[in-house]
């Protein structure tokens, strides 16, 4: 007997190998092998499976003598007696040794011309042998426990067995149809070439044997070659009574067969994982986006002062409300309202433009105020001082300039300098904190202003009333019941609704909001449809995948391996999948949110806003990208799992 040991990517190509290095045929009834090592994958590499092939050199039969000689006669006396009766129980008992143990199958010859319904089965492969280049065969049949086979033997019979014995079981399934077909009762018939079903059983239940320690020792299931019915039973009757018996690693193990099919189709991995990277991405960008709007929005409304309302006094026919009558309105509500500032606006009049030196300042806002105008807005005094009650009563000629005009026109140093507004000059008694940190942006802003006592303001113009009223209020929280009040004192006044209007920061700031955040939510919406692309994606190819792996599937099975092993098996892979894609959709939603904070300063300077991504959004597309992959996972998953092992192991 020769033999070799081989090793290669699979068994079958290891066996195949070491067949032609033997310079014998696969397919010849000699050849056997033994599997030493399965081929298992790590992560990153496949151990090669390693067997033996062995190959028995067929004994030449010496044709038995046959004794000319006539048959000798013996003549049985009273002598002789005894001892041909000792000789007849020493043959019984040497029978009786040899007898079958009850239990066992026993062949029972069967007289093939006796049975029309076996011979029609032996017509019928005849010819189909003779196709096939085997000569000299003869046929026999024996019936071993419920089963009839015929057993074929001959010369040239390795085509009949084929690769591992498919032409074999095929052969027998026609030779079963044929009999069985003619009347009578049914006949499970099956063929036997050469004796090839006993050697290869043995064979085969050395290897289930391995196998079922393998699982009992791991409490793994792992890939096997298809094998064609007759073999899976052999393996599923030796194995499957230990296998299935999960050990505390199968959750790790779940995990680590996810990876691996995933690794080992990485691009249609990734095509898949495709839609569920620009959805988390998209989402995460938009998301980001509506924050930093808010934030730009809320910082632009803090800067004007959320704490304010804005007054609008009209009057109503010869009713008016005095400047004093709105400072006892402060005073009365001093729990809602701390402070109120008279506004009267001077841009844009004729008396009201603004020149230093030779030059002429037309963006510039000039305002009359009170001493409380200046906190309202969040103003801080930076050089000299601010506006005080008796530059009002005394109608001073002075005036606090922002960070643009000091900076611009006096050099930094517009404390005690003059300015001129239409024919009349004031000094600048003080200078304002900047609002706008780029310089370049400061021309037209709230640092581009000049602040006038309001009762110089209003000599000047030639006003006798106040329209424009700026109130604090005490607390933020109660927005609300401060412009309620207002409006209530203002209704007591002016007995009409029609002479005045109060608004509050914190309401417009509340409006943009809800605009910017409806806006958001639709942007999401139309982003998540991308992974809801993506989900069906890996449906899809999930059923693939369930497709390509039906023999896997059915081995499994035939394993002892459950439903829940399986549905756990395929539902792991689909979340595994879409929690990649989920990861590297957050990778990219950071980099494009880097990205378009550098880009969108370039395209326009006015644009002050920064996509900043928040955790929570974050946490929420990584989320539903998981459940995207459970959900439309779930479905190939109890597909597969719902598998019949048999017609699993028959799919081709």
């Amino acid at each position: 007997m020769r033999s070799m040991e081989m090793s290669a990517k699979t068994v079958e190509a290891a066996v195949q190998a070491a067949c032609e290095a033997l310079g014998v045929d696969r397919d010849d009834i000699n050849v056997s092998y033994e599997v030493l090592e399965f081929p298992t994958r790590k992560l990153f590499k496949t151990i090669p499976a390693k067997v033996l092939v062995k190959v028995e050199e067929p004994e030449e039969e010496k044709p038995a003598e046959v004794s000319t000689k006539p048959a000798e006669v013996v003549e049985i006396s009273d002598e002789t007696a005894p001892e041909i009766q000792k000789e007849v129980v020493e043959d019984m008992v040497e029978e009786a040794e040899l007898a079958p143990v009850p239990g066992e199958e026993v062949e029972v010859p069967l007289d093939i011309d006796a049975d029309p319904r076996l011979q029609a089965a032996v017509d019928y492969l005849t010819p189909i042998f003779n196709l096939m280049g085997v000569e000299n065969f003869t046929f026999t049949a024996v019936k071993k426990g419920a089963a009839t086979v015929l057993k074929v033997s001959g010369e040239h019979m390795g085509a009949l067995i084929g690769r591992r014995g498919e032409t074999m079981e095929s052969l027998s399934y026609l030779a079963s149809l044929v009999v069985n077909r003619m009347e009578g009762p049914y006949v499970k018939l099956g063929l036997d070439v050469g004796g090839y079903r006993n050697k290869r059983e043995d064979d085969l239940s050395a290897l289930a044997r391995r196998i079922a320690d393998r699982v009992i020792r791991t409490g793994c299931y792992y890939e096997m070659e298809p094998m064609n019915p007759y073999e899976r039973h052999i393996i599923h009757t030796a194995a499957a009574r230990n296998a299935g018996k999960g050990g505390t690693g199968m959750i790790f193990e779940t995990f680590r067969q996810a990876i691996q099919n995933v690794w080992s189709n990485k691009l249609r991995t990734f095509l898949t994982m495709l839609g569920i990277i620009i959805g988390v991405m998209a989402v995460i960008v938009i998301v980001g986006l509506g924050n930093g709007m808010t934030k730009s929005m809320r910082d632009s409304f803090s800067a004007l002062g959320t704490n304010t309302l804005s007054i609008q006094v009209w009057g109503y026919g010869s009713r008016t409300v005095p400047v004093e009558e709105m400072y006892d309105i402060c005073q009365r509500h001093s729990d809602l309202i701390k402070a109120v500032s008279p506004q009267v606006n001077l841009s844009g009049k004729a008396s009201g433009t603004l020149k230093i030196g030779t030059t002429s300042y037309r963006w510039s806002n000039m305002s009359g105020v009170d001493e409380n105008f200046t906190e309202m807005k969040n103003y801080q005094i930076v050089q000299g001082r601010g506006l005080q009650y008796m530059d009002m009563q005394d109608n001073k000629q002075v005036c606090v300039i922002g960070d643009y005009l000091n900076r611009v026109a006096f050099g930094g140093n517009g404390v005690g300098q003059t300015l001129k507004i239409g024919a009349n000059k004031f000094r600048v008694v003080g200078v304002l904190s900047a609002k706008v940190s780029d310089p370049t942006m400061q021309q037209g802003s709230d640092d581009d202003c000049v602040y006038l006592p309001y009762t110089t303001v209003m000599r000047l113009s030639s006003q006798s009333m106040v329209d424009c009223y700026t109130a604090m209020m005490a607390d933020e929280s109660l927005a609300n019941e401060a412009k309620s009040t207002m409006e209530e004192e203002l209704m007591s006044i002016l007995k009409t609704e029609n002479g005045y209007y109060v608004y509050s920061a914190s309401e417009w700031l509340e409006e943009m909001n809800k605009m910017i955040n409806m806006v958001i939510v639709i942007l999401t919406g139309i982003a998540s449809i991308s992974l809801l692309v993506g989900g069906i994606g890996i449906m899809n190819i999930m059923l693939v995948s369930v497709t390509e792996r039906t023999r896997e599937i059915g081995i499994r099975k035939a394993l002892g391996a459950k439903e829940r092993v399986i549905l756990s098996q395929f539902v792991v892979e689909a979340a595994t999948t879409s929690a990649l894609g989920g990861v590297l959709g957050i990778v990219l939603g950071y980099i494009v949110s880097m990205a378009a904070n550098r880009i969108l300063p370039m395209i326009s300077s006015s644009i002050d806003v920064t996509v900043s991504p928040s955790f929570n959004s974050i946490v929420v597309a990584f989320g539903i990208s998981v459940g995207i992959g459970v959900l439309f996972g779930y479905l190939p998953a109890k597909r597969a799992a719902r598998l019949n092992p048999i017609e699993a192991l028959r799919y081709d």
